[in-house]
């Protein structure tokens, strides 16, 4: 059954409307009508269902079972240097479906193009879709795109910091992840159970020498994701992926 998202504040005790798009869709795509069920959702980590009392313009839902959804075992941060228009929404799709818990895009000197901040509206409502789609109940926070060297100072130590460099480290993310031998471990650097990681992915040029020794100042470890060149786009959903897998939370 498909799901829908109701924003939280069209909420009441036992009742909930569907506006806009959403409505549209109840009515014309799904063309569901008084006294059919419905699943419906808050973007906050909680899941409805409800039967439609009416359906016009405002869909009027009674509410009938709530569930909680259990949040994620960690958090995921993508911080990704912004791409070209289609490739940025390809992320920001893939990202949502792969669980990740905020997505904070960044300029880097190679980045193009330099300001893509008219584009945030567009790319909540991938990210929105992309949750329908997966049926996840929480919606990934998004922030609007800042300079590499701002970004890097939202992190603390309880935050275990990746950068993804070929060039910096043939160290694969899967062995650090496992405490290889052949590495120094995470868990060695960071004394305590890992509840939040963040990933910090490149433009389509890769980072310059300055900002690879930026990051790492900032606490960044570099990390490889193997022996291929992989495109920016590529790289993100490859280390998200893997994450998940090796986490045990795919």
């Amino acid at each position: 059954m498909p799901s829908f998202y109701v924003d939280p504040k069209d909420f009441t005790e036992n009742r909930a409307v569907l506006k806009g798009a959403e409505a549209r869709h109840v009515r014309n795509v799904f063309r569901l009508g008084p006294g059919e069920s419905i699943v419906l959702f808050d973007g906050r980590g909680h899941q409805y269902k409800g039967e439609i009392m009416s359906a016009g313009s405002v869909v009027t839902i009674q509410l009938l079972e709530k569930e909680t959804i259990p949040p994620e075992r960690f958090e995921i941060t993508l911080a990704q240097a912004c791409l070209k228009s289609d490739k940025m929404e390809l992320i920001f799709q893939k990202a949502t479906e792969l669980g990740v818990s905020k997505i904070l895009p960044f300029f880097s000197s190679r980045t193009v193009p330099k300001d893509p901040g008219a584009k945030l509206e567009r790319w909540q409502k991938i990210i929105l879709a992309a949750a329908k789609q997966s049926g996840r109940a929480t919606l990934p926070e998004i922030m609007s795109p800042c300079p590499m060297p701002e970004l890097l100072t939202q992190f603390d130590k309880t935050t275990v910091r990746l950068l993804l460099s070929e060039r910096r480290t043939k160290r694969h993310l899967k062995e650090i992840l496992r405490e290889s031998a052949a590495g120094t471990s995470l868990r060695n650097i960071i004394p305590f159970r890992i509840e939040k990681i963040v990933g910090l992915i490149g433009p389509e040029g890769g980072f310059s020498d300055e900002e690879m020794d930026l990051a790492e100042e900032a606490g960044f470890i570099p990390v490889s994701l193997g022996r291929r060149i992989l495109r920016a786009e590529t790289a993100a959903i490859t280390f998200l992926s893997v994450l998940q897998y090796e986490m045990g939370t795919l």
